[in-house]
């Protein structure tokens, strides 16, 4: 029959004949602050990624209407993409919140029909 003091030789413990020196393990409240930094850190890498997405996506609409020549409201375009869909499958789509940010911002107007238009026109960067 194996004894407690034989399982415990076997593992390693501190009661083994001829154990090496364990290391030394960190302490519970550096664990503790290395986990919120990290999760700190994630918070903001996912922050900033999302806000590029939003900014990309910006520029694609302001791309399309471009395009599209819709540079008054006489000439404003419908875009399928101004309303968020409830059941869409796949990635998230950024771009009815960028265009929400376009119209509070007055880059692009909105007509009483829900077509869209630049009124601040002005070169578009490319897409990195």
């Amino acid at each position: 029959m194996v004894s407690h003091d034989d399982v415990i030789a076997f593992s390693g413990g501190p009661h083994a004949v001829g154990a090496e020196k364990r290391e030394q393990e960190m302490p519970e409240f550096v664990q503790i602050i290395f986990g919120v930094i990290f999760l700190a850190g994630v918070y903001i890498l996912t922050r900033y990624g999302i806000a590029n997405r939003i900014r990309r996506a910006a520029t694609l609409i302001m791309q399309d209407l471009e395009r599209r020549e819709a540079v008054d409201p006489g000439s404003a375009a419908d875009l399928p993409y101004a309303k968020s869909q409830y059941f869409r499958f796949g990635l998230r789509d950024y771009r009815p919140k960028a265009l929400e940010s376009l119209l509070q911002a007055g880059i692009i107007g909105r007509t009483e029909t829900d077509k869209y238009y630049l009124i601040q026109r002005g070169p578009t960067r490319p897409i990195e």
